[in-house]
């Protein structure tokens, strides 16, 4: 099904109800104009996804990206009315404390009149370095926060200069590439140069389509084992 979108002005609030699919490509475009189009004024939204069907990789990307944006420019999103799946898939991607949500509509407007819940501290202790690179913002997006809340450091590259640029000056711990940097002569060249000591792994080609919980889990056991394999 298409994402539907209806919004509506509760106070000084934008609430989004979505109904369908929120997923990479023309659904994930069409959330993220949306949002931008209904706070140019505001910063305040609450997300209704009790009619979410599906969310992909990228569409958690997209909603990371919303998120980040808003509290960029002093703003905020708030989540309500969460279907039981798509609350285990943000439970599984270890989304579920960056994203405030709340069981009805009238409890997330109230929730912005208290200061929002900033993000949890960061891990105690030292962390292996990741940088990522793929073309899309929102597969980004969801790879920095998914990692990073599973104890990574991580860097991100959208373009393959910037990638040999970072992988040059930050010496990574590994490498997690895009399927479609597999056949990038340039990333293949910067990672023979640098060494077997930079592991890397590249993303199924299916990844930013994938259903979201279930590609993040898979994906943070891959990085585990391949550090468990090295003894690091």
């Amino acid at each position: 099904m298409p994402l539907e979108l209806h919004n509506k002005l509760v106070g000084r609030v934008v609430v989004l109800s979505c109904r369908g699919r929120i997923t990479a490509g023309e659904e994930g475009r069409a959330l993220q104009q949306e949002v931008t189009k209904l706070t140019l004024g505001m910063k305040s939204v609450v997300l209704d996804v009790a009619e979410v069907s599906f969310v992909d990789s990228g569409g958690i990307g997209v909603l990371v990206r919303i998120f980040r944006t808003l509290r960029s420019h002093g703003g905020d999103l708030k989540i309500c009315r969460m279907p039981p799946d798509l609350s285990n898939v943000l439970r599984i991607a270890h989304l579920d404390t960056i994203f405030e949500m709340y069981e009805t509509e009238a409890q997330a407007v109230e929730a912005f009149r208290r200061r929002p819940i900033e993000e949890d501290a960061a891990a105690h202790g030292p962390k292996k370095k990741v940088l990522c690179v793929d073309e899309s913002h929102d597969v980004l997006a969801y790879l920095g926060l998914l990692l990073r809340r599973s104890g990574y450091e991580v860097m991100t590259a959208q373009n393959v200069s910037d990638f040999v640029r970072f992988l040059t000056a930050t010496r990574p711990h590994g490498v997690l590439a895009g399927h479609g940097m597999r056949a990038n002569e340039r990333v293949a060249e910067a990672l023979r140069r640098a060494g077997p000591q930079v592991p890397v792994i590249f993303l199924p080609a299916e990844f930013s389509t994938a259903e979201a919980s279930e590609a993040g889990r898979e994906l943070v056991e891959r990085m585990g084992a391949m550090f468990t394999e090295r003894g690091e």
